[in-house]
């Protein structure tokens, strides 16, 4: 932005100085061009530059006043500054800003959502789980190399992220006091009587610790046994393998005071490496996304998925807003079954039904395909149509 700025008015280089209300103009055509707007269609080709570039310069703004005011500067120049942001603030959403919402908008409406195939996630969750076992058997022989480290570190850091489906950078920061310090009192007799036997199982074989996520929220992780015996055994030998006692951090580069393996990229090269036929929908973002909207093919109670939300460290509303099954989708396949019954004129006989039971009154179900397309064909010879 300043760069564009420098060059639409020669002879001034600093930010500050273009802070003045006859450049109002001068930044509206510099953000103009720094978004790649089309005067004769309106249209932007990076319209988020041109918002975020909004909301910065009122950051400048604010900076520049306090800096100002701390500094002493002349109530002339204050009054001055502030006019410009008052001219902005006004001026600038009629100038920039409603465009470019209506340019964002504009090009969601075709947009596709595309989420990891499951075949994809298995052969992830298989390759990562092969690979650790191997390495851990090598360490627990006393093979202890920095290839090997980095190997079962890196795989057991994804292998959490795609499990807990949580976000990379909360789980390559997890602290080693997070996974000691846990809470490891037994169950309440009557909390267990409670559960299913699958789910009191579920229970006494997984570990659950918190550790510190968006917004300084906490968020729980679950290990699986072999998870929990991969860590234990990275922990127990963090001096073989060169971790400074100075870094807190479970997932440590050696000699590195504060150093961790990026989750991002482990996670994109093991989705490389396994083999899946979609490795770029591998990541953790879509992987939460994935889980977050398939669970409403689930018939999950408002408990269930309030659980759900916390786990992932949504607000329920958040979670329910943009963590959903795509809109094509189900208008495709349920909101077209509501038109069809219309159409037939049997809506009356759909009463009281849910959506899952239209299926049986919207065609025979002893049908096959090819029958149906046989039984069309009958038909359209008969009506004539």
């Amino acid at each position: 932005m300043l760069l564009i700025l420098q060059s639409l008015v020669p002879g001034v280089y600093k930010l500050n100085e273009f802070l003045l209300p006859h450049y109002f103009k001068i930044f509206v055509e510099a953000a103009k061009k720094l978004s790649g707007y089309d005067e004769d269609k309106n249209t932007y080709i990076n319209p988020s530059n041109a918002l975020k570039i909004g909301h910065s310069i009122l950051q400048c703004c604010d900076i520049l006043e306090s800096q100002s005011i701390i500094e002493g500067k002349s109530e002339e120049e204050l009054q001055t500054l502030r006019n410009f942001k008052k001219i902005f603030q006004m001026e600038w959403k009629y100038a920039i800003s409603s465009n470019a919402i209506q340019d964002m908008s504009k090009k969601k409406f075709n947009k596709s959502i595309k989420l990891p195939n499951a075949d994809d996630i298995q052969l992830l969750h298989n390759y990562l789980l092969d690979e650790m076992i191997k390495g851990k058997n090598l360490i627990e022989k006393g093979l202890y190399t920095q290839v090997t480290y980095k190997m079962v570190c890196q795989c057991l850091l994804s292998q959490i992220i795609l499990l807990n489906r949580r976000r990379s950078g909360e789980v390559e920061r997890i602290k080693v006091n997070d996974y000691l310090n846990r809470d490891q009192n037994k169950m309440q007799n009557e909390i267990i009587k409670s559960l299913t036997e699958v789910e009191a199982r579920l229970s006494k074989n997984f570990v659950r610790f918190v550790i510190r996520g968006k917004k300084g929220r906490g968020v729980p992780v679950l290990l699986t046994p072999v998870l929990k015996e991969t860590l234990d055994v990275l922990l127990n030998r963090r001096s073989s393998f060169g971790i400074l006692e100075s870094n807190p951090y479970i997932f440590a580069i050696p000699y590195t005071v504060e150093g961790t393996y990026r989750g991002t990229d482990c996670l994109r090269k093991s989705a490389d490496a396994c083999g899946a036929s979609d490795p770029e929908q591998l990541r953790s973002t879509k992987l939460r996304k994935h889980i977050a909207t398939m669970s409403q093919l689930l018939n999950l109670s408002n408990s269930d998925r309030e659980q759900l939300a916390n786990f992932m460290g949504h607000d329920l509303a958040i979670h329910n807003e943009y963590y959903r099954l795509p809109d094509e989708t189900l208008q495709i396949s349920r909101v077209s079954k509501i038109l069809l019954a219309m159409e037939s004129g049997k809506l009356h006989e759909l009463k009281g039904k849910s959506l899952e039971e239209f299926d049986q009154y919207m065609m025979p179900v002893n049908l096959s395909d090819s029958e149906l397309d046989e039984a069309e064909l009958d038909e359209e010879t008969v009506t004539g149509i």
